[in-house]
């Protein structure tokens, strides 16, 4: 009920603000609003290219992983601490007074802007495919208040159109935010476009190991779990039996999901477990990968257009698939091999193989419109 109130007087400040500059004039502005930072970069890119008059101003998410490299001459705010008042009011105006608003993330304060809103709002999801289920689908949602439940209905309406890069994620935006057909946009995922670049993944992969030189010469494979709720127990692997089990050529590498807090001890077994979490562009780190690991995260998605083997190790499945829900069960559905516990992961490393109609069967499913263009054709929509 508390936490109720305080969304209430929230979203009641943000409404009066954003009505009082609604009657300001409306400027050729485009506003990104970011907490995964990667598609709103390549979208940015191919908006300079096309209409370099255009303003843009970035809202930052507390934790959004844009770095300051990346938005030399754009207008960024944290949009969402009200620690920082001025901010606050500033990403109110920005908002109320663009053209076009990328999102790409559920945000709260959407559902403060009246209906009779002059902007175009964009969802550009930062998943490309989905194996746990979020908004309405999600378990943890199904157990709210029907006052929190009409208010994200209303959150999702008040957007105009979600990007997609296939017709099955298309399917589980409208399951999930019980969205139209007629909403969805089948350009592609923007990010996806840098797989598709064999000269720059050439030149990240050479300047990740030259920074990480440890995997020289080696054999890497990327353990990546996805966010589990109220746990920063993400990492239940036997790391020195894992070790002493596969060859000496390979090293682990550790990328924690950003939202956890916790940091993760990898000196333990030296040479071998080394922590990257550090790192904030995952892509990036990909083009270095021989294998991945993970299990519930949309990682698998995007490492497919690599067709590069990985391995899906899911201890918690039942308890996960319960508390947190599947869009459909982990056999059959993803292109490697499901395991279970350390031994089992073991053998999964040691027996690694490819199986090339598997991917090519899953990327014509989840990737059928991220072919290397998604950020240009996505511009090309909306500023004809």
């Amino acid at each position: 009920m508390i936490k109720e109130f305080a969304v209430k007087i929230y979203l009641l400040i943000f409404k009066l603000f954003f009505t009082v500059f609604s009657f300001m004039l409306q400027k050729q502005k485009t506003v990104f609003v970011t907490s995964f930072a990667d598609n709103s970069l390549y979208v940015m890119q191919a908006l300079k290219e096309k209409v370099p008059d255009e303003e843009i101003v970035i809202l930052k998410d507390v934790k959004c992983t844009l770095n300051d490299e990346s938005l030399r001459n754009e207008n960024v705010y944290i949009f969402n601490n009200l620690k920082k008042p001025f901010q606050f009011i500033q990403s109110i105006y920005h908002l109320a007074t663009s053209r076009i608003i990328f999102i790409d993330n559920y945000f709260g304060f959407i559902a403060g802007m009246p209906v009779t809103k002059k902007q175009i709002i964009i969802q550009l999801w930062h998943a490309a495919g989905a194996v746990k289920t979020f908004g309405f689908k999600d378990e943890q949602v199904k157990l709210r208040r029907q006052p929190a439940r009409e208010r994200f209905q209303y959150n999702y309406d008040q957007v105009d159109y979600t990007v997609v890069g296939s017709d099955r994620m298309g399917e589980i935006f409208m399951e999930a935010f019980n969205t139209t057909n007629e909403s969805l946009i089948r350009t592609g995922i923007p990010r996806t476009d840098f797989f598709f670049n064999e000269i720059e993944m050439q030149k990240v992969k050479k300047r990740i190991e030259d920074t990480y030189t440890f995997m020289k010469n080696k054999k890497v494979i990327l353990y990546a779990p996805t966010f589990r709720d109220n746990s920063n127990n993400d990492i239940m692997i036997d790391y020195e039996k894992l070790k002493a089990s596969i060859s000496d050529d390979y090293v682990l590498l550790i990328k924690r999901h950003p939202r956890l807090n916790t940091t993760f001890k990898a000196d333990v077994l030296p040479d071998f477990l080394y922590d990257v979490s550090a790192h904030q562009n995952i892509n990036e780190l990909l083009t270095a990968v021989d294998i991945l690991i993970t299990d519930y995260s949309s990682l698998p998605f995007e490492f497919a257009l690599l067709h590069r083997p990985m391995i899906f190790y899911v201890p918690d499945l039942d308890t996960y698939s319960n508390s947190r829900g599947l869009w459909e069960p982990l056999s059959g559905s993803l292109p490697g091999p499901i395991t279970k516990d350390t031994d089992e992961l073991i053998w999964a490393i040691n027996h690694i193989s490819i199986n090339q109609k598997e991917l090519n069967d899953f990327n014509l499913r989840w990737n059928t419109y991220s072919v290397g263009q998604s950020s240009h054709d996505l511009i090309d929509v909306f500023y004809p």
